[in-house]
């Protein structure tokens, strides 16, 4: 993510990493076995990548009372990407 200009909000709780990043400023994301939502998590992002999707995608299913439509904008193999309008 670093080398494209993107963002992980996994690595604002991570003690693995030499940055220290200050977690008020950090984006929504779900825990790792939380589930998805397009409102809570979504909403923050232009896009959403996912991977491993072979236990099911949380993205298509997502409903949305903010009006969020995810939209598939390319795929390779296991990798989805998602643009969110």
């Amino acid at each position: 993510t670093a080398f494209n200009h993107g963002y992980t909000p996994y690595l604002w709780g991570s003690m693995n990493t030499p940055l220290v990043y200050r977690r008020e400023n950090s984006l929504p994301a779900p825990f790792w076995s939380a589930p998805f939502s397009l409102d809570d998590h979504g909403n923050a992002y232009d896009y959403i990548l996912v991977q491993g999707f072979a236990h099911g995608d949380p993205i298509p299913k997502a409903a949305s009372t903010l009006g969020l439509h995810p939209t598939l904008a390319k795929e390779v193999g296991r990798w989805r990407l998602y643009k969110v309008h």
